[in-house]
């Protein structure tokens, strides 16, 4: 299945394991911790909310979505050029890349007109 064709709170879930794993090898012998789907997708979606302003910075404001957006015929398309920009607003490497196409997945979902405010 692809990221896309999952409902939004999913994503979020995706999105709060990618970015506060639970630490394994910090746990006593015997012991477990699981995370509910419901905290994973509050932490997603508060750390996609404090990005919310660099992300708007670096993809709006200094690439220029709103002049560029036609010249993308495809969602794909548009998710391999939003994705290195992604990874650089949130200071991540390309090692780490799964969580640049998470993020670009939820601003593609939400709508990147919307986000940009393109008129």
């Amino acid at each position: 299945m692809k990221l896309l064709d999952l409902p939004d709170d999913q994503i979020f879930a995706i999105l709060g394991n990618q970015v506060y794993p639970v630490a394994w090898f910090r746990l006593a012998p015997g012991r477990e911790v699981i995370s509910t789907t419901a905290e994973l997708t509050r932490r997603g979606r508060e750390w996609f909310e404090k990005l919310t302003p660099a992300l708007k910075k670096k993809i709006c404001i200094e690439w220029g979505y709103c002049g560029k957006k036609n010249k993308y015929k495809s969602t794909r398309e548009l998710i391999q050029v939003i994705t290195p920009l992604v990874g650089s607003a949130i200071g991540i490497s390309a090692t780490v890349a799964g969580v640049a196409v998470t993020v670009t997945t939820i601003l593609v979902r939400m709508g990147l007109d919307a986000f940009c405010e393109c008129k």
